[in-house]
């Protein structure tokens, strides 16, 4: 795609390869649009790492996290309400770790 996009560490630059080099993807933007989410009743404001847009899937927005990344109790509430609003604007939502990213399978 040629252009600059600024990342906010070393895994998001390499998915950001991965998405210029895929043909699926149409394009993608980093830190895209913040929503609100609830978690336990309370409203939270959350921006995702990228949201890509492709030829022939649903919009998707990616939260990137390290190599290892495990996530505790509260997280994974977080990341399911996140999930449940993105779907509910009938996007997708998938978190992907640096495992993934360093072995090619994103």
């Amino acid at each position: 795609m040629g252009m600059h996009l600024a990342t906010e560490s070393p895994n998001e630059f390499n998915f950001a390869e991965f998405l210029e080099a895929d043909s699926r993807v149409r394009g993608f933007i980093s830190q895209p649009q913040t929503i609100t989410y609830d978690l336990y009743q309370i409203g939270h404001q959350y921006t995702a790492d990228f949201l890509v847009d492709f030829y022939i899937f649903k919009p998707t927005f990616y939260e990137i996290k390290p190599k290892g990344f495990e996530m505790s109790e509260e997280e994974e509430d977080k990341f399911y309400e996140i999930e449940k609003t993105f779907n509910d604007m009938d996007f997708n939502f998938i978190l992907v770790t640096g495992d993934y990213i360093e072995k090619g399978l994103v």
